[in-house]
């Protein structure tokens, strides 16, 4: 997994190639977003955390927007250890973003085509190639792979929709 961090602003973006899922990562990085924003009322709020001594946070509470008529509640969680200290982050925002190299996609894509019987491999060399998949052209081996879900779903539909 390779992974890097920029920041801007009062946001925080990390970002990495294949590796594990968003939900996963952000699990972790979600404790180290000191607010959040309740588009519902336009109001922002702030998020406070336990920092423990090996670097590591955990939620603490946040007063949410509740009280404001928001639809963010208010919350609180006891503090983990006496070694720890309740600390508000500077970047309000920790975004998370995923990126997947073209060999993960040949195998995603591989793996789709076997699933529904086509006997083609998807090499990273077709990203960008004009294919055919199931009678339909296609941009690339992307698209190729999405064609066919796109089709098992369609064909999982009901006939009147």
């Amino acid at each position: 997994m390779k992974s890097k961090t920029y920041s801007g602003g009062a946001s925080i973006t990390v970002g990495w190639i294949d590796g594990p899922t968003a939900k996963l990562v952000e699990s972790v990085t979600g404790a180290y977003a000191g607010g959040g924003f309740d588009g519902m009322i336009d109001l922002a709020y702030s998020n406070y955390a336990w920092l423990m001594p090996d670097g590591t946070a955990a939620f603490a509470k946040t007063r949410g927007t509740a009280g404001s008529m928001g639809t963010v509640p208010s919350a609180q969680q006891m503090q983990p250890s006496f070694k720890s200290e309740l600390v508000r982050f500077g970047a309000d925002y920790v975004f998370t973003e995923r990126r997947y190299s073209p060999a993960f996609y040949e195998r995603a894509a591989s793996k789709v085509a076997r699933k529904y019987g086509e006997d083609l491999a998807v090499k990273v060399s077709d990203w960008g190639t004009p294919m055919l998949a199931r009678d339909i052209m296609v941009d690339g081996a992307a698209e190729w792979a999405s064609t066919l879900v796109y089709q098992e779903l369609a064909r999982r539909m009901p006939a009147e929709v």
